[in-house]
């Protein structure tokens, strides 16, 4: 039965060491599939609807569950069948491991207490664990108080310290169970949060969890940190999407907008990029964010790096230029605007895709040229507008430029490009191409003379 592909690879390793620790519980045998139960900061319910072979349906209780994605607990028990633990042609309703007897054991247990008794034992374990009180605090809903944040943050730096060795360094044999262990917080503690609408503390602990994460001294080979990071922005996304709360939607967006300040490494801000620019439309957020770009922009211009300095200026003008598209701006600014940066190769490369997409073939070719002049230092990009030129060329019927271009390409743009050599020698009777062709092997004299002359030898076979 194949079953993997159902779940993110990262659900899948967490499942599986929830199977290894043997931490499913339970399974009963149902007409209609297996029923489990499954030990986390709760015990959660799965359900797995079989029929055929096949898996046709899959719930379980728990909070990453609830909204209608594949969960660890779900892996759990999936590995725990395919590892032949479970049979599914048993006759017995009951598959129950004696190992995790005891489990359910204590479950009986404690159903039978007396009450007083139970929430006696129970205050006992709390006071003597920070962690599971932190849990029971969530689990029953209680509101999550500014000390109780800062709580939350002890436990998170705890896990830090456990991991860290000299130097404040993660090595690779301490870094998975150190992202496991983050990641158990994130799904567990910051999830039921959420489940129980408790945002503005999910988000405080969450955003505080991905800045240590992000300046954290760490072998990151397996690349933990993106895992963190993807849960980390599903938790935000989730966040704005559910939350109805004005002041909280507001310190979001100050929190994104400062955090773009290199406080964490570069790729791990691109998350934080991400957010602020796939969220917060309201005008009075997309005012921000021009003023945002227009420092950006600024700051690119100002490095001395002239390659990086013009590839961050070309990001950032397009990002304004996205902000001006989204708030319906005049077309006639946002082109006065495109104007000012017209020297930026991916402003033009939108106007040209634009004009491809109108069909206005002979507005895509006059920006092509002009592109050729503006970066005629960068043969790459030279190289790419003019096969560009020699396709619209020849899509609108223009022989003499479609032949004119393609002679550019061989004899400077893309010399010994077979390709091209091939599609020129298709425009010329026989007779006149071997005229044409001496042109071509007269150009590349140097560099015949330094291959042996192995490129025309096959070029002659060939042609």
């Amino acid at each position: 039965m194949e079953w993997e592909h159902l779940f993110e690879s990262h659900i899948l390793e967490r499942g599986w060491d929830y199977y290894e620790n043997e931490y499913v519980q339970e399974i009963l045998k149902e007409e209609n599939g297996i029923k489990a139960w499954v030990e986390g900061s709760d015990l959660y319910q799965v359900h797995i609807g079989i029929a055929d072979g096949e898996i046709i349906n899959m719930t379980c209780t728990c909070p990453y569950a609830e909204g209608g994605l594949n969960c660890k607990h779900m892996a759990a028990v999936l590995y725990m069948l395919e590892e032949g633990c479970v049979d599914m042609n048993e006759d017995s309703s009951a598959l129950n491991r004696d190992k995790n007897k005891p489990f359910m054991d204590a479950y009986e247990l404690v159903k039978g207490a007396e009450e007083d008794l139970v929430r006696k034992f129970l205050a006992d374990i709390l006071i003597s664990s920070e962690v599971l009180m932190n849990r029971f605090k969530i689990a029953v809903s209680q509101e999550i108080s500014e000390d109780n944040i800062r709580a939350y943050k002890r436990q998170i730096d705890q896990i830090f310290r456990k991991y860290e060795g000299r130097g404040n360094f993660i090595d690779y044999y301490h870094a998975s169970g150190f992202i496991l262990e983050l990641y158990d917080f994130l799904c567990e503690d910051i999830r039921t949060m959420l489940s129980n609408k408790q945002y503005e503390a999910a988000f405080l602990l969450s955003t505080y969890l991905f800045v240590e994460v992000g300046n954290i001294d760490m072998d990151d080979s397996d690349g933990g940190t993106g895992m963190i990071s993807d849960e980390c922005q599903d938790i935000w996304f989730e966040i704005l999407e559910e939350s109805a709360d004005e002041r909280l939607e507001q310190k979001m967006f100050q929190w994104f907008m400062n955090s773009l300040d290199g406080s964490v490494i570069d790729y791990m801000e691109d998350y934080i990029e991400g957010t602020l620019f796939e969220y917060f439309k309201e005008n009075k957020y997309m005012e921000e964010k021009l003023k945002l770009t227009d420092k950006m922009i600024k700051s690119a211009s100002e490095k001395k790096d002239a390659w990086n300095s013009d590839r961050l200026v070309g990001y950032w003008v397009k990002r304004h230029m996205d902000i001006l598209v989204e708030m319906n701006i005049d077309k006639s600014e946002i082109d006065a605007f495109c104007r000012r940066y017209w020297n930026v190769a991916e402003i033009r490369k939108i106007y040209i895709e634009k004009s491809l997409n109108e069909k206005n073939y002979i507005r895509a070719i006059e920006i092509l040229n002009e592109s050729k002049k503006i970066d005629a230092g960068l043969r790459g990009l030279v190289h790419d507008y003019s096969i560009k030129l020699k396709e619209l060329y020849k899509l609108i019927g223009d022989d003499t430029a479609y032949k004119d271009e393609l002679w550019k390409l061989i004899l400077d743009y893309d010399k010994g490009n077979l390709n091209i050599f091939r599609e020129l020698k298709s425009l010329y009777p026989a007779d006149e191409w071997e005229v044409k062709r001496q042109i071509i092997f007269d150009n590349y004299k140097t560099i015949m003379e330094l291959k042996s002359f192995t490129w025309k030898k096959r070029c002659m076979r060939s042609f």
